[in-house]
């Protein structure tokens, strides 16, 4: 999980994408599930990232011309997966940039959201800084320290919350109180398993 990210080195000149997002239907557990298995898989393997990619247009491209927040992110974390596999760095600059726009548009609809919150951070966390996308990587972690705080712990899957934990306490950009606090809670989910 420690370099899950790390491809995104690379950014990519502005590319705009054109996403509606409904906040009114439902999504199948097992189809985000499918989707996070997919998408942790294609970070290694563009094959995974080509089924994934097919996989979300057959699921909701052809049911509806929405997307939720959560699988706006994932299409933005998609973009990222695209920068890594490709060849040209321009190319690889492009998906970058796009991916960073649509994750703003999904954390723009649904801002509480611990996995938005957590896709676009593990993107941002591996930018230079002098790239300018400091505060929304702040605001980032800020919002995920929140969600953990409310013990909200039945609304996310708790292998997601270990990663999510693990990811951030070894990005090693946390307060010490954060880093505090996401060790205890660490700690006590180990304890649940």
């Amino acid at each position: 999980m420690k370099f899950l990210f790390s491809f995104l080195l690379l950014l990519s000149f502005v590319q705009h994408s054109t996403y509606s997002i409904s906040k009114f239907s439902e999504i199948d557990s097992s189809a985000i599930s499918k989707i996070r298995l997919l998408f942790y898989e294609a970070v290694e393997d563009e094959d995974k990232l080509d089924e994934l990619e097919s996989f979300i247009q057959n699921q909701f491209l052809r049911n509806s011309k929405y997307y939720k927040p959560i699988i706006l992110a994932y299409m933005g974390g998609i973009e990222a997966l695209k920068a890594k596999h490709a060849s040209n760095p321009f190319s690889k600059l492009s998906h970058v940039v796009s991916s960073l726009d649509i994750l703003e548009k999904a954390v723009e609809h649904d801002l509480h959201n611990l996995e938005i919150r957590f896709i676009r951070f593990s993107i941002l966390h591996h930018l230079p800084g002098i790239l300018g996308y400091g505060e929304e990587r702040e605001a980032d972690i800020n919002e995920i320290c929140l969600q953990f705080s409310k013990k909200d712990y039945i609304k996310y899957d708790p292998k997601l919350q270990k990663n999510v934990i693990e990811f951030m306490l070894e990005s090693e950009r946390l307060t010490n109180s954060q880093t505090l606090q996401l060790k205890k809670l660490a700690v006590a989910l180990a304890s649940n398993e």
